[in-house]
Order: structure tokens, then C-alpha cells, then sequence
């Protein structure tokens, strides 16, 4: 019986010379990394100087090519782009290699110093040492280069401390920092916006362009050690319900800067007074009711107030304003004047919505949600935002910060329909359609934050 055999498994080997070829290509890229140019692992702004008082970094290419920061007009351009442009007179060609650029001061120098992450640095590094010699050059790093006007630094750098910049080591659009008692003229228009802690000395700015065209502006004090657990006691909580389709959204801290609030006050709210039922309130009242912890939703001819305390006991004290009746009176001298008298006294009817309360009173309605309390003249709005799903964070969309913290002052705008006619051309001209603008606190920092499309 002749049994058959199974076919032993054979390899069959490569030709020599596909042998040869594949080793050559393998010896090839193996001498093409070894070649390659050393990339540093550290971020570019670690290698600062402890004693920075300033920085200016621009991120990547991109950055000081095409990113227009200028449409808010808080940040004066003309000297950040005077230094990339000195850089470009400096390089030449090698501008085209940088990957990075940080324009920085230190408190020991006044000139302007520079460090830069670009490809084949040692070459650029051996050619301008000989063809421009009106500077200081040093190779810190395989692909980092520092530049300085001063013979100081580049000398002493070695022996320098490196800045902790934990705070600001954004990978993205430009990163600013400044020392609050060495501010830079370009950003003294920026710091009059903001409201700034007296007792904290630094100051952070990340400026990007999102691949959808919005434009964000992120500026930020961290808190210091011994305060780290403080939070404001005058912060919103950031789930405060409000319906859908706000044309314009206007919010008040406890400490909003003056500048914002005159501006508010009389750019945006004062044209709306007029078409308010209480527009008689003095501007007192209008200070210490409407401008410090209320929020104020307008969506076409409706409004909606949002407030931490009851507008029932407001209601109270506005009745002679909001019903009066318009009486002549003549003086013993015979002088005739006017004079305004309440016609009723406050009665509050009460009605409910899907199971949930709410109250009516002279063409105004309110209700309580949870810690927050509402008034407003339309019974929609109201009824709307008994069962809404929508709080004040996601009017944010993608202008939301990542980790937990607190809404103070908020500005959510449809720059169409803004009412005052000043205002809505500065911004559509700027083509800015959509503005969201907000203060914050956590138990790390408190900041700003702007974002337009």
C-alpha cells in the first residue's frame, strides 16, 4: 500500500539582487534619520529666561503670516508685526525654515530679544554670525536659536534660570504675557477693558483663529497660592435657564468695569428703555437694579430679566412708574407742574405651565427657577423658559472654556440687530456678525473671553 506524502512547505528566496536592493533601501533611510535634523522635544516658551517680563509668541507659520487680531481693535498690531518683519530683513530666506518665534524682554534689559525654533538652525546660525553681525547669536538648543541685540544674554544664558510658563503654554495661535507694573504701550488699550486684580501680578493672552473662521481672544490672571481656593461670591452659576433665539444677551457682574457699563448703558440699554414699560426708573434704580447681577435677554420686541433676588419686591418699589397717571397741579404762585400718581397698588396673580408656577402683573411675568429669578413683559418667554433645556453656558457654543468655572459678565450679540446704529456698524464693519463676550472665575484663575465670526 503506497501511502502519499503531504508536500513539504518550501520558501523560496528572494533573488540576489532584489537582496541587495532591499538592503541598500533599508541602510538609506536608516542614514536619512541619522542625517536628519535633531528635533528639541521642549516647548519653544521653556526656554525663557526667568527673569521675562514679556513675551510674544507666535505659535506656528501661520501665525504671524495670516492671523488678522486686529477686528476688536484692543490690540495694537503695529509693533508685533514691525518685529516679525525685522526677523524677515534679519533671515531672508531662513524665514521660510522658522517654525516658531518668541519676541521677548527681561527686567535686566531693555532691548528687544528673540528665540526661534526653525529647521537647519546650525546653518542659519554660521551664516548670520558672519553676515550680520550686528547681533548676538546662540544655538540653545539642536533647532533653537536665541537672537538679542545685547552681548549679555547670549553670553549669560547658560547660567540663567528657565521661566515656568505652565500657565500660557498654548500650542496654538499667539500667546502674550506681561508683568501688570511693565505693561507694553501696544496692550495698555487691552488692560483698560479688562478688570483686573489688583494683587495679581501677571497677566496671560492666547489670541487663535479657528479652521471655521471664528477669531478667539482668551486672557487670564492665575490665582496665587494662598488665594487658590477663593471663588467670587458675585459669580453666576452658569446653568440659569433662558429659551432658544436670543437676538442679544447683555450680563452683570457685581464688579463689571466702569468702561463696559457706561458703554452698555448707554449704547444698548438706554435705546431699549424707551420701549420698556418702566423707562421711568430713575438711572439709580437702573444702576443698582439693572446693571449689577442681572441678565438681560432680547429676542425681537420681547424681554427676558434674569436676577439672584425676587423682581416681586423690585415690582413693589416700580409700581408708581410703571402705572402712573399724569395729574396738572398749579403752585400758590401760580406756576403749573406736572405730577405723576400711582393709580394701583400691586396685585400679583398667579398662573401655572406644564405644572409649573409662575405670576402675572401689569403686563410683566415672572417666575423663580431654582436659585435664579425671572421677569419678563412676554407670557411666552416666560412660559418658554419654565421648560427650557438651555442655560446660559451653551449660548456659548464653541466659545466654552474646558474645566469648571463661573460666568460674571456676559455678552451674546447678532450684531444685525442691535439697535444702536453706532455699534452695529462698528462691528459689521469689522464683519463681525456674531459676538460672544464673557468674564469668568474658577478656583485657579479668573479671565476673559471674546470670540467673533
Amino acid at each position: 500500500m503506497v501511502t502519499e506524502k503531504e508536500p513539504t512547505q518550501r520558501f523560496t528566496l528572494l533573488p540576489s539582487k532584489a537582496w541587495w536592493l532591499f538592503l541598500g533601501v533599508f541602510i538609506l533611510g536608516i542614514a536619512a534619520m541619522l542625517l536628519m535634523p535633531q528635533k528639541s522635544s521642549q516647548p519653544l516658551l521653556m526656554y525663557l529666561p526667568q527673569n521675562t517680563t514679556f513675551y510674544y509668541h507666535w505659535s506656528d507659520l501661520a501665525t504671524y503670516k495670516s492671523l488678522d487680531i486686529n477686528k476688536l481693535a484692543i490690540i495694537d498690531t503695529t509693533e508685533p508685526t514691525d518685529k516679525i518683519d525685522e526677523l524677515k530683513s534679519l533671515l531672508l530666506d531662513g524665514i521660510f525654515s522658522t517654525k516658531e518665534v518668541v519676541w521677548f524682554k527681561t527686567d535686566a534689559l531693555s532691548d528687544d530679544n528673540f528665540i526661534l525654533r526653525l529647521d537647519n538652525a546650525q546653518q542659519v546660525t554660521k551664516w548670520l554670525t558672519v553676515n550680520r553681525p550686528e547681533y548676538n547669536y546662540l544655538l540653545i538648543d539642536k533647532d533653537i536659536l536665541l537672537i538679542s541685540a545685547d552681548s549679555w544674554l547670549s553670553s549669560h544664558y547658560s547660567e540663567q534660570p528657565r521661566m515656568e510658563v505652565v500657565n500660557n503654554n498654548m500650542s496654538l495661535g499667539i500667546n502674550i504675557f506681561w508683568s501688570k507694573n511693565n505693561t507694553p504701550e501696544f496692550l495698555s488699550a487691552l488692560t483698560e477693558w479688562l478688570k483686573l486684580d489688583t494683587g495679581l501680578p501677571n497677566i496671560y493672552a492666547n489670541i487663535y483663529q479657528q479652521k471655521d473662521g471664528q477669531s478667539n481672544i482668551h486672557i487670564w490672571q492665575v490665582k496665587l497660592r494662598q488665594v487658590i481656593n477663593a471663588s467670587s461670591t458675585d459669580a453666576w452659576s452658569n446653568k440659569a435657564n433662558f429659551p432658544l433665539g436670543a437676538d442679544l444677551i447683555l450680563g452683570f457682574g457685581e464688579h463689571a468695569p466702569d468702561k463696559w457699563q457706561v458703554i452698555v448703558s448707554q449704547s444698548i440699554l438706554q435705546p431699549l428703555f424707551s420701549e420698556w414699560p418702566y423707562y421711568r426708573l430713575s438711572a439709580k434704580k437702573i444702576e443698582e437694579q439693572i446693571l449689577k447681577n442681572n441678565y438681560i435677554y432680547l429676542a425681537n420686541d420681547k424681554w427676558l430679566m434674569v436676577s439672584k433676588e425676587d423682581w416681586q419686591s423690585r415690582i413693589n418699589d416700580w409700581v408708581p412708574n410703571l402705572n402712573l397717571q399724569e395729574t396738572k397741579n398749579r403752585l400758590p404762585d401760580g406756576t403749573v407742574y406736572t405730577e405723576y400718581i400711582s393709580g394701583q397698588e400691586a396685585v400679583i396673580e398667579k398662573l401655572s405651565y406644564q405644572a409649573k408656577d409662575y405670576w402675572h402683573f401689569s403686563g410683566l411675568y415672572g417666575a423663580q427657577i431654582g436659585p435664579s429669578y425671572y421677569l419678563s413683559n412676554s407670557e411666552s418667554i416666560i412660559q418658554a423658559t419654565l421648560v427650557s433645556k438651555y442655560d446660559m453656558q451653551s449660548y456659548l457654543g464653541q466659545c466654552q472654556l474646558a474645566g469648571d468655572y463661573q460666568i460674571i459678565d456676559l455678552v451674546q450679540v447678532n450684531s444685525a440687530k442691535i439697535k444702536d446704529e453706532t455699534i452695529k456698524k462698528a462691528l459689521l464693519d469689522q464683519k463681525i456678525n456674531n459676538l460672544t463676550v464673557f468674564s469668568y472665575e474658577n478656583n485657579q484663575q479668573i479671565g476673559f473671553k471674546a470670540c467673533f465670526r
